[in-house]
């Protein structure tokens, strides 16, 4: 959207002048999700395995007609690689996993 959001609310929080924010022109029926992203390899020796805190450093926002195909874009923003063996997928709800068993038999049968 190119507005620094950081900026804009350090200029309200300052009661400076500010510019109002633009409007949206984002098409209707559109989700957003926000993905972490990791960067391990600029820890070095950092302990690889998640806590609580995520060790999360930064994170991108991404549209998508649903927030399964939200995800998947910003997943591949973040570069991210899926694992070929071992995979643990954890999300929401009981409803949203049974939504989303449909794609996984999918993804199953095409190896």
């Amino acid at each position: 959207m190119g507005v620094d959001l950081i900026e804009m609310a350090s200029l309200v929080m300052a009661e400076l002048p500010f510019e109002s924010y633009p409007a949206d022109d984002i098409p209707p029926n559109q989700v957003a999700v926000k993905v972490p992203q990791f960067s391990f390899s600029r820890l070095s020796g950092a302990d690889p395995v998640l806590g609580v805190e995520m060790a999360s450093t930064g994170e991108v926002a991404c549209f998508g007609k649903d927030k399964y195909v939200a995800n998947v874009k910003g997943l591949l923003a973040t570069a991210f690689i899926l694992p070929k063996k071992n995979i643990l997928l954890s999300m929401g709800s009981y409803k949203e996993k049974s939504e989303f068993l449909p794609s996984v038999r999918k993804l199953h049968q095409i190896g």
